[in-house]
């Protein structure tokens, strides 16, 4: 894995699916281009990005919950 050279860079993407993502890679095809969610690209591979999410995730304790919970995804490119 490389990370982003010059640090991480914000991108939009489309959340609607990765609402209940559980974890590993996401490669999901039944995407539009309707862009309602912010992510960081923080690092890359020959197959995939790496971004970090700031959503919570089910269950968290809310005491503990006050900063977010950084998720990260692998998304396929090809």
């Amino acid at each position: 894995m490389f990370s982003a050279s010059a640090g991480p860079v914000s991108v939009a993407v489309n959340g609607n699916l990765w609402q209940f993502y559980g974890g590993g890679i996401f490669n999901n095809t039944n995407c539009d281009d309707t862009l309602n969610h912010a992510v960081l690209a923080v690092g890359y591979t020959k197959d995939l990005f790496i971004f970090k999410n700031s959503w919570e995730l089910a269950g968290v304790n809310k005491v503990t919950s006050e900063l977010p919970v950084v998720i990260t995804y692998a998304v396929l490119t090809s």
